[in-house]
């Protein structure tokens, strides 16, 4: 998700090093999803909360992008709260 949004979002090109990274994380993922139970996994047995988590997923993959994409050179303080303080 976090390769396809990077590549949606700013055209980002996929190295081998982001990409190890990432299916590691993926994989990570599913084993919280699926609560280790590769049976499970092979049934794609998903109830409400894991269809929450993973929209979750999805949209924070689309999170980091935009966070790049929206940025207008202040810091990561500033612009994670402007929001809430502005100047």
């Amino acid at each position: 998700m976090s390769a396809g949004s990077g590549w949606l979002l700013l055209r980002q090109k996929l190295t081998g090093q982001i990409a190890i990274s990432l299916a590691l994380g993926g994989i990570g993922a599913l084993w919280v999803i699926f609560r280790g139970d590769i049976g499970q996994l092979m049934r794609l047995q998903i109830g409400k909360g894991e269809a929450i988590y993973l929209l979750g997923c999805a949209f924070h993959a689309f999170y980091t992008p935009l966070v790049r994409r929206l940025n207008r050179g202040e810091s990561a303080l500033v612009f994670s709260f402007e929001r809430f303080w502005p100047a």
